[in-house]
């Protein structure tokens, strides 16, 4: 079940986090919570942004990720997480007037997570990455993956005890639809029901099963923030058709091992 409303209409949304993290809710769509042309403007700021920096999305795929997300601290990255996410908390400030994007997606979160407590996750009493942005050209695309495998990657050690394995929860505010493609496509076929023996260095490897498997896709609007049970379920992002770029600002949340509360990073 996936939930859609307008962010104005916080009744119908509030608290629904908690259903996201029991899976009796897949994902939330919220429209509106971003102005599309605040969110427009952000991303003109953004392609002339040379202060954040610019990560590969990782082997042949094209795209990069501006902001260094837990997960690519990896190889020549490794040591470079906790500087990069303080650039990128200094550069949040300035990219907008009046409210930060991380300030509001920090309302929104805590809106959703009603009536637990959302924090920022930190890392040597510093904070994590609230966000990292992504930018995907022609033909840029990220394949199928469930989020649950990034647990068991080195740049968690340390990590994951503060968190409770269960799922891991994806979001992000799309800042910029391409003209087609670039589609968030959502596959029937959980991280409990895959078969990983085919995973090749640590990384998913889920083409054969998800053949013949349903999938659902999920349109979204410029300034819309979804926030899905990315975790549990296999998903991908289409490949985007045309130079209108898509790009958008996310992360992940999960909730802490203790239960009393939700953490989020990038």
């Amino acid at each position: 079940m996936w939930l859609r409303c307008p962010a104005r209409d916080l009744t119908t949304w509030a608290g629904s986090l908690p259903r996201l993290l029991s899976g009796s809710l897949r994902g939330v769509i919220l429209d509106g919570l971003l102005p599309p042309e605040v969110a427009l403007r952000l991303v003109g700021r953004l392609q002339q942004d040379r202060t954040l920096p610019r990560i590969p999305v990782g082997g042949q795929l094209i795209g990069e990720s501006l902001g260094l997300s837990l997960d690519r601290a990896v190889g020549p990255h490794q040591d470079d997480y906790l500087s990069s996410a303080r650039t990128l908390h200094e550069r949040l400030s300035t990219l907008t007037t009046g409210r930060s994007l991380d300030t509001l997606l920090a309302a929104a979160l805590s809106m959703m997570a009603r009536p637990m407590p959302v924090s920022l996750a930190e890392a040597r009493g510093l904070p994590r990455a609230p966000l990292v942005f992504r930018r995907l050209p022609r033909g840029g695309c990220i394949p199928p993956h469930a989020e649950l495998e990034q647990l068991a990657r080195r740049p968690y050690d340390g990590f994951r005890e503060q968190l409770d394995d269960t799922t891991l929860l994806s979001f992000f505010i799309c800042l910029q639809q391409p003209a087609s493609g670039g589609v968030l496509r959502v596959h029937e076929l959980s991280w409990s029901d895959y078969d990983r023996s085919a995973d090749r260095g640590g990384h998913s490897q889920p083409a054969a099963q998800l053949r013949g498997v349903s999938h659902t896709d999920r349109l979204l609007k410029t300034g819309s923030l979804v926030v899905f049970d990315g975790g549990r379920w296999f998903h991908e992002v289409t490949p985007v058709i045309g130079e209108q770029e898509r790009w958008t600002a996310g992360g992940f949340l999960a909730r802490r091992c203790s239960g009393d509360g939700v953490l989020y990073w990038s």
